[in-house]
């Protein structure tokens, strides 16, 4: 698995030695990853159309979900520049593991897909609507990501989520239509006469 990957000046590839799974995110059902960074390339800037994330996101459909994520925001120390009305905060930055949060993003509709990069490798999560139950306390590590010769996470550099906000079904489709008064009524007068015709032939 170590197809080079390119698109403008952008480039990566699948890390062989390393895979996803040996990390973790609080309720992910998916990953992409681990990949490697091409000489001064990065998986997200700023979330735009060219990012390399937003690429395998929307593009490539990693996750096959319909593509069409939304960039929410990269932390790095500094969201000072970013836009952070999910209320989105990181605990650990610079370490192997920690955990992140959002004070106002409804997690029961929205899907997240979350990245982590640490040195010159990131990897992809898919955290489904409605997987996490406590949005204040998501837990993540870098084991999957990158990691040092003896196999432990490296320091996370910056995580970065994209959304994709899941509508609810139309209520006609979540519940059972009840009849009109005048159906229930012809239903009714329907079920009379057959009555009445079944208790002539009784009776003949």
């Amino acid at each position: 698995m170590s197809a080079l990957f390119a698109s403008a000046a952008q480039a990566y590839q699948l890390n062989a030695d390393l895979d996803c799974t040996d990390g973790f995110i609080t309720g992910y059902s998916k990953c992409s990853g681990a990949y490697k960074l091409g000489r001064g390339e990065n998986d997200v800037t700023n979330g735009s159309a060219t990012n390399i994330v937003t690429q395998i996101l929307n593009e490539e459909d990693v996750f096959e979900v319909g593509g069409d994520w939304k960039f929410g925001n990269k932390f790095d120390g500094d969201l000072s520049s970013q836009n952070n009305d999910d209320g989105f905060s990181v605990a650990g930055l610079n370490t192997k593991s920690g955990s992140f949060s959002f004070s106002e993003l409804d997690l029961a509709k929205t899907d997240l897909a979350i990245s982590l990069k640490s040195a010159k490798g990131f990897s992809l999560y898919y955290v489904a609507a409605g997987s996490i139950t406590d949005p204040e306390a998501i837990q993540w590590n870098t084991a999957g990501t990158s990691v040092n010769k003896k196999g432990n996470g490296k320091a996370l550099s910056h995580i970065s989520y994209y959304t994709r906000i899941i509508e609810a079904p139309a209520l006609a489709d979540q519940i059972r239509r009840v009849p009109e008064p005048a159906t229930i009524s012809a239903l009714l007068a329907v079920g009379t006469m057959a009555i009445m015709r079944q208790k002539r032939k009784q009776g003949s």
